[in-house]
């Protein structure tokens, strides 16, 4: 019997045959360059398990000086810059009152991307009416706890300008991408995230729907790619069963050609979702081989309308098989979040996972622990039913974040069961902060990331299986 090995080569692959209803995809893969890393990748050394880990955020401090909606008074005198870097320096000096304002707001750094918000062109707009400061910040993504401390820092560092009576702040946001080429059929997605763990039972699914919804409720555009082939949920998860995506066809451009078909993916809860159960009646099994599989994922990838995206999310399915390896192939994913609990059973695979995206040369925004623990509901006591601390030690040990520890709760199961997420259905409870938390710390991971790679990351390396020749 042949013996078979799996080679991670740097060559190039003709695209698969796509199966029926999918056009001709001219799109051939490009040979990687190998980039330099902007964020972690595991393997790094760390304290041992049980080291203790921080996860607190920013300390709350008073406010120096109000910040206001609204325009300004009728004859505000502007003072702005149009430079590539934001408001650096006028054209003319102004007042030393606002060369005094203009000093001090270059000295605010993004709290996630550690440099000037003057540098990062975040500062789009800033006046003067007298002693009145109006300024424009256009924020590198969406968080209600990320605007507040960026205005937080905004107005500690106008206070130290004496005369300033008042300051009117506007945010806005407009989230960075991070691949922005060599995507074929996602040209408008700015951010594709893989979410991934070892093995099945953990609550993959769950985690990815809840980070999917808290990104759009924070104002983003968000996509769900249900990737699990073989045991998609996402029908049940969001209450979208019995439901199927319409097919909209586009004439051919030229005589004899055949038209080309697009499917329309389903919405719910201000996402837009697709997955093969929409495809396949809810009780029918897919018994499918790897190729296949990975034809589908092409086709999701290819001959979805999913249009302008600040995020496409990926359920993967366990494991890190043929899917695995299809993403990675035809995307350069912009990070993989891997999720675990704290059981030891389940922090092996999650890490062979975490190995897996650093082979394939995959950024890896962070863990998260599902499951962290369960808070009795009659006396309030917490108690750490899968174990304690195996998400901590796993993100020192491999030097990953740790975005996130979901506790357990009736709440969630029957949020799942019912098609409504929690943080629908129980918006102001524990269990829905902490999936927003984590959702905020995975947009603050693609921002840095973004900010490093100025938008530019190269796929990952294509797979080749090849015959072991005979005496090797």
């Amino acid at each position: 019997m042949p013996l078979f090995r799996k080679r991670i080569t740097q060559i190039e692959k003709a695209p698969d045959t796509p199966i029926e209803m999918s056009p001709d995809q001219p799109n051939a893969p490009v040979t990687p360059v190998a980039p330099k890393r902007a964020l972690p990748m595991a393997g790094a050394d760390a304290p041992p398990r049980g080291a203790p880990v921080s996860n607190s955020g920013p300390a709350k401090l008073p406010r120096a000086l109000p910040m206001l909606g609204g325009t300004l008074p009728a004859g505000a005198r502007p003072v702005t810059v149009s430079t590539p870097g934001g408001v650096a320096a006028p054209d003319k000096p102004g007042t030393p009152f606002e060369e005094a304002v203009k000093r001090a707001v270059a000295t605010v750094q993004d709290p996630d991307l550690g440099r000037s918000l003057v540098e990062l062109g975040m500062v789009k707009s800033l006046t003067f009416q007298g002693q009145v400061v109006k300024i424009a910040v256009e924020l590198a993504y969406y968080g209600t706890r990320y605007r507040q401390r960026v205005e937080h820092d905004l107005r500690e560092a106008i206070a130290t300008v004496p005369e300033v009576v008042r300051v009117e702040a506007t945010f806005t946001a407009q989230v960075r991408a991070t691949n922005s080429a060599n995507r074929p059929g996602l040209a408008g997605v700015k951010n594709t995230i893989a979410i991934a763990s070892g093995k099945g039972g953990v609550g993959k699914s769950t985690v990815t729907v809840n980070l999917a919804v808290a990104l759009a409720q924070d104002g983003a555009k968000v996509g769900l790619l249900d990737a699990d082939v073989y045991g998609p949920s996402m029908p049940l998860m969001l209450d979208l069963q019995g439901q199927q995506p319409r097919v909209r066809t586009i004439p051919a451009s030229e005589p004899g050609e055949r038209p080309t078909q697009r499917l329309q993916p389903l919405e719910a809860f201000g996402i837009k979702v697709m997955s093969i159960g929409f495809l396949v009646e809810a009780e029918k099994p897919v018994i499918w081989r790897g190729p296949m599989a990975s034809q589908l994922i092409n086709q999701f990838i290819n001959d979805v309308e999913w249009d302008d995206l600040d995020y496409l999310l990926i359920d993967l399915p366990p494991g890190t098989g043929d899917i695995h390896l299809t993403l990675t192939q035809r995307l350069p994913l912009s990070g993989a979040i891997v999720v675990t609990t704290p059981q030891d059973v389940a922090l092996s695979d999650a890490i062979k996972g975490l190995q897996m995206f650093k082979e394939v040369q995959v950024p890896i925004l962070g863990l998260i622990e599902n499951m962290s623990y369960f808070v009795c509901p009659g006396c309030g006591e917490k108690t750490a039913i899968f174990g304690e601390g195996g998400g901590s030690w796993a993100a020192q040990r491999y030097d990953v974040p740790l975005l996130g520890q979901i506790p357990l709760a009736l709440a969630i199961r029957e949020g799942g069961d019912a098609g409504r997420p929690i943080v629908i259905a129980a918006p102001d409870s524990p269990q829905a902060q902490a999936f927003r938390d984590a959702a905020q710390a995975a947009a603050a991971r693609l921002a840095l990331e973004a900010s490093l790679t100025q938008g530019h990351r190269p796929a990952g390396p294509l797979i080749q299986i090849q015959r072991r020749k005979p005496g090797e």
